[in-house]
């Protein structure tokens, strides 16, 4: 849900300070349900808190796409999103398997502490390179309401054929 709101931060002030951002409050969020859960606190604010780290969760996979894009050659454009949609991929079917062994064969807080270094070190590995992409601010849109207030990503859609209604 907060995903374009991210993205669009990250393409104003950078991915780097939003990463940083969004990665702080994660692991807040990710103590304070750790904490709440070993305090066995009602389900409706587990379930809150666990929202919360999903609404601010850091923008990995798309912070590792405009490196692609920055760094990979043309050539080699195609095949790196690739990769990167597999590691991703591979990434969502092993976590849980890997979080439920942790949390129920040692600890929850193995768990939690696991994901939270693995965010970190995802996080610095995209801020690196990251900070030598120049990183200016996208154009103002014309108007506020409407969703398409991106300019970039009306030049795209309309390169595709998707803002005035022709079939791509």
């Amino acid at each position: 849900a907060t995903g374009p709101v991210r993205g669009r931060l990250a393409d104003r002030r950078g991915l780097v300070p939003v990463a940083v951002v969004c990665s702080l409050g994660y692991t807040v969020a990710l103590i304070t349900l750790l904490v709440s859960s070993l305090a066995a606190a009602p389900a409706g604010l587990l379930i809150g808190i666990a929202t919360m780290a999903g609404l601010v969760n850091p923008p990995l996979s798309p912070g590792m796409r405009s490196l692609w894009s920055s760094f990979a050659g043309a050539r080699l454009r195609q095949t790196a999103f690739a990769l990167d949609a597999a590691v991703f991929d591979l990434a969502y079917i092993t976590g849980p398997v890997l979080a439920s062994v942790l949390a129920t064969g040692l600890a929850p807080a193995a768990a939690v502490t696991v994901l939270l270094v693995l965010t970190g070190l995802a996080v610095l590995t995209i801020a690196s390179p990251a900070r030598r992409i120049a990183n200016s601010p996208q154009p103002a849109a014309r108007s506020r309401s409407s969703p398409l207030r991106s300019a970039a990503l009306r030049r795209l859609l309309d390169r595709k054929g998707v803002v005035e209604g022709k079939s791509v």
